[in-house]
């Protein structure tokens, strides 16, 4: 497939790439990195040493499968984004960008990205996307995140009656957008960013991918649930709907997601339940709430992670091409 039909102005491409490691972005990282390190150790500690776990040894086995099950959605869900916004610019597998996206995933709880520098360097070298692609599918995917996420959020808040109403609002909302981006794809003048285009005009990178957007943080949505039953905490399914949505706005933050998502889980699981914005009363079944939540989601990550890596190292230091159709 040549860049015409993929949609791609080779003219538009940067003729070198940036570099991945600039001084300035990795010294922000690391100051991020110990940041988050802080959080999470004072988390952990309040965690373990306040709250009571006694409560796990009673622990319904179908809920811990529930836990396990919803990660294992919620990962497979964002590899099948990234493969359909992906394959408009580039060639590449399904069962191929499965693996890339376990390793980015495990990659994820380093201290410098090395997640989003995995999945660049692996669409670089194997299935040659430009400079120009890479930057439309990062963009393309992180607004879909963004934009899925906060209508959730918003209507999980403020749309009346039950969950499935506030849903309902959330789907239909969802596919409003949408249309809207078709609608503004056809007038806008594109000019250098014709790749971005070329997503937005794609059925699958669109509608599809924008499906398994709202199945992945119905996942998370099913994980903070299931975490709280495992605590005995009552939480309903529009707080749950909430409290994930933050747990995936603020893990795609530019310092990290360690740390930085399980005090903001704990925060507002506190500050929904008492009413109260004081971060010092916040008590210690939220941080054990947040903290019950990540390891559910590390239960499945490392693991699938470790061997997505390996399959990843083969084929970066191996043969270069694209990947299996």
């Amino acid at each position: 497939m040549n860049d015409a039909k993929r949609g791609i102005d080779p003219a538009a491409a940067p003729t070198r790439s940036e570099p991945l490691f600039r001084p300035l972005r990795l010294a922000v990282q690391a100051v991020g990195f110990v940041g988050g390190a802080g959080l999470i150790v004072w988390c952990a500690w309040i965690a373990f040493t306040r709250a009571d776990w006694s409560v796990l040894a009673s622990a319904s086995p179908a809920v811990v499968a529930i836990v396990v099950a919803c990660s294992a959605v919620s990962m497979l869900a964002n590899g099948a984004i990234f493969w359909l916004a992906g394959r408009p610019l580039a060639p590449m597998g399904g069962l191929e960008m499965q693996s890339v996206n376990a390793c980015a995933s495990v990659l994820n709880y380093a201290p410098i990205r090395l997640g989003a520098i995995a999945r660049i360097a692996y669409a670089r070298r194997i299935s040659g996307m430009t400079v120009g692609g890479m930057a439309a599918w990062f963009t393309f995917i992180g607004l879909g995140v963004a934009a899925v996420a906060m209508l959730g959020a918003a209507c999980a808040w403020l749309v009346p009656g039950g969950i499935a109403a506030a849903i309902a609002v959330w789907l239909t909302l969802c596919l409003v957008a949408g249309f809207a981006l078709r609608w503004a794809a056809r007038r806008i003048d594109w000019r250098r960013v014709r790749s971005l285009r070329a997503l937005v005009e794609d059925p699958g990178a669109l509608w599809a991918a924008g499906a398994l957007r709202v199945v992945d943080q119905l996942a998370w949505t099913g994980r903070m649930a299931a975490a709280a039953s495992l605590l005995g905490l009552a939480l309903d399914a529009r707080t749950a709907l909430l409290l994930a949505t933050v747990a995936i706005l603020v893990s795609l933050n530019p310092l990290g997601r360690f740390g930085y998502r399980e005090a903001a889980v704990a925060w507002l699981a506190s500050t929904v339940a008492s009413g109260e914005l004081d971060p010092r009363g916040i008590e210690a079944v939220f941080f054990q709430l947040a903290i019950v939540e990540s390891i559910g989601e590390a239960i499945v990550t490392i693991p699938a992670g470790g061997l997505g890596s390996v399959w990843c190292l083969k084929r970066l230091f191996g043969r270069s091409g694209g990947g299996p159709d």
